[in-house]
């Protein structure tokens, strides 16, 4: 589904999507590792919004303890509450569109639901196009009882009102909620 070219030429997201990278595949991070970005820091299409804080590029190979985060799809995802910044922080990306034509917009939601841990029981993102919210994607099954990550997918259809529009998705999990992984973005 996604072919990955983190080089000079950039990437190739899935086929059809008028996203970069949606899948959050560059840069490349180490192997079980993570990439820190913060509000205001692009990479590979998207920069990171919100409130002061940051999201991290996580590998799928990323363990924490008991814990796994493997990626929906590919080999990394992102993780909207950072390294431990918990905030209304998310990503955001403009692309070209038509206005008055209908597009539609998929993406997977990871929740890691570990009664007693870090990492909280739901995960909440909040979609927002040309900064109006549209929608807000709860995970609240993902993952329950298990020490991996689970994924929902979700979706919102919207018709352009300009020549440009910018998608933004925002962790909308509380503070003492340390997980809320955004993966596999697809606007067509």
């Amino acid at each position: 589904m996604i072919a990955v070219n983190c080089g000079a030429g950039g990437f190739i997201g899935a086929a059809g999507s008028l996203l970069s990278d949606g899948g959050f595949e560059c840069p490349v991070v180490t192997s079980g590792g993570y990439t820190n970005y913060s509000v205001g820091q692009q990479f590979f299409g998207w920069t990171v919004v919100g409130a002061p804080g940051q999201t991290s590029v996580l590998s799928g190979a990323y363990v924490n303890g008991n814990y796994t985060w493997p990626a929906h799809g590919g080999a990394q995802t992102i993780d909207l509450t950072g390294d431990g910044s918990n905030s209304a922080t998310g990503v955001a990306q403009t692309v070209a569109t038509v206005p008055g034509k209908d597009y539609h917009l998929s993406f997977w939601v990871g929740n890691m639901d570990a009664p007693g841990s870090l990492w909280g029981g739901t995960s909440t993102v909040n979609v927002l196009i040309d900064g109006v919210q549209q929608l807000s994607a709860l995970n609240r099954d993902g993952g329950a009882g298990s020490t991996s990550i689970g994924w929902t997918q979700f979706s919102v259809d919207f018709t352009a009102a300009n020549a440009t529009t910018t998608v933004s998705f925002i962790n909308g999990d509380p503070a003492n909620d340390n997980s809320n992984l955004l993966d596999d973005v697809v606007l067509n």
